[in-house]
């Protein structure tokens, strides 16, 4: 929603000649001045606009990017707010009847990363409607002005074409991020039936429970925590040299990972940190919520290191997500070391919580169990050629946004067809190979 402020200052010396010669005021198009606030976005001091949107369930914000108008700032709030709580919700822009038949696919995977792509691909689709609109208002300068109140009638009243553009460019890049995943999914190795299959064959009992999509452990907690058993959670890892792994433990057991299970590994401190999600799409080709020693499976993961918490082998059973996290399992420690060993990984059950001393004479405790090699890891997507964005569009772009901005890459096969259904004029001149 638009809030708009409207404040009318008169000038002294005009009151007093309206008031001797019963003049009619000065028109308030003279006069108005109009001050748009948007939600989700502020202004920096040195006369920026940053949007940003809270994630769902949590206290952390997505970045967006800064841009040079409040608009297209807006425009990059709004396409957020669609892929968070789809065309129903509260926009800066409401969307009209033309519009509204453009929608975001259902099974399209809608994380942080993504929701910044159709983010800054909306901005940059934003400031095309505006030199259309500064055009068309720039013509008319010599005919008289209409009534303010009639002009902004029939502005909200009519339909815009960047309402059109804008859910046409989100939907685009939506059905290409779809296309992106489904083609992840013709490399595949393992399903969640696939591996419970497998379960079943190596004859290892386990309990299976069926509950809503879960991304953190706490959530998991809800639904199996009082099933007995230990519930994990697992990390999956990158150091400096590319070599990967993923940490399982117990729900309360404390890792640090800079400070202590960095130095054990002899990787220094700082050595290891989180892998970014290409990697895990890529690598253990699950999405996000779903690492599990369980991915280990698959042949592109077959470089990544395991480190156990010891802690399970005292629990009656281990929760872990079948590579799917609307799903648990539960089953015995030495039946989780059964099926590792059945696909080539030897069980390395660790105290993750000790936190020996390292030095001179105390070598890493923990070194033996980094992969000898570096795994050959995708280029990000930011890298593979981005849009380029007009030159009047004059984007701001700070190191936080440089991620956001670089990511709207389509296929110009892909964009033409849904160019010819849609009956909508679209320019190849940024896409190209």
């Amino acid at each position: 929603m638009v809030k708009t402020e409207q404040r009318i200052q008169s000038d002294p010396s005009k009151k007093m000649l309206s008031t001797s010669t019963n003049s009619p005021p000065p028109p308030p198009t003279s006069s108005l001045k109009k001050m748009k606030k948007y939600k989700g976005v502020r202004m920096r001091s040195w006369g920026s606009w940053v949007s940003e949107i809270r994630a769902p369930n949590q206290k952390t914000r997505i970045w967006l990017g800064s841009y040079s108008t409040p608009e297209a700032a807006a425009r990059a709030y709004d396409a957020a707010l669609l892929c968070l709580k789809g065309p129903s919700a509260n926009f800066n822009f409401p969307i009209t009847t033309s519009s509204s038949h453009y929608m975001i696919p259902s099974d399209t995977i809608m994380s942080p990363k993504s929701i910044q792509r159709l983010a800054a691909a909306a901005a940059a689709n934003s400031f095309t409607d505006n030199s259309n609109n500064n055009a068309i208002s720039t013509a008319p300068a010599v005919s008289s002005p209409p009534p303010y109140s009639s002009s902004s009638s029939s502005i909200s009243s009519s339909p815009s074409i960047s309402d059109q553009a804008f859910f046409f460019v989100v939907e685009v890049v939506c059905l290409l991020l779809l296309a992106q995943r489904r083609r992840r999914s013709h490399r595949m190795g393992y399903s969640k039936d696939q591996l419970l299959a497998r379960l079943k064959e190596l004859q290892i009992d386990f309990s299976q429970y069926e509950h809503p999509v879960v991304m953190t452990v706490e959530a998991q907690a809800k639904y199996v925590g009082n099933m007995g058993g230990g519930l994990s959670k697992n990390l999956f890892l990158k150091d400096k040299k590319n070599r990967l792994y993923v940490v399982s433990a117990l729900a309360d057991t404390k890792v640090d990972l800079k400070a202590v299970l960095s130095q054990r590994l002899g990787l220094g401190k700082g050595g290891v940190r989180m892998a970014p999600e290409e990697t895990l799409t890529e690598i253990l080709q699950v999405p996000l919520g779903c690492v599990t020693p369980f991915a280990l499976v698959n042949e592109s993961a077959r470089d990544v290191a395991l480190l156990l918490d010891q802690g399970f082998k005292s629990q009656e059973s281990c929760f872990f997500h079948p590579l799917s996290n609307d799903t648990s399992i539960a089953l015995k420690a030495r039946d989780l070391d059964k099926f590792l060993k059945s696909v080539g990984k030897e069980p390395v059950y660790v105290d993750l919580e000790a936190s020996p001393a390292v030095g001179k004479d105390n070598p890493p405790d923990l070194a033996a169990f980094v992969p000898s090699g570096s795994t050959v890891l995708p280029d990000p997507p930011e890298k593979a050629g981005p849009i380029k964005v007009p030159a009047e569009s004059q984007v701001i772009v700070d190191k936080k946004s440089t991620k956001a901005a670089g990511i709207f890459y389509p296929n110009r096969k892909l964009t033409a067809q849904l160019c010819a259904s849609r009956m909508f004029c679209y320019s190849y001149s940024d896409h190209r190979a």
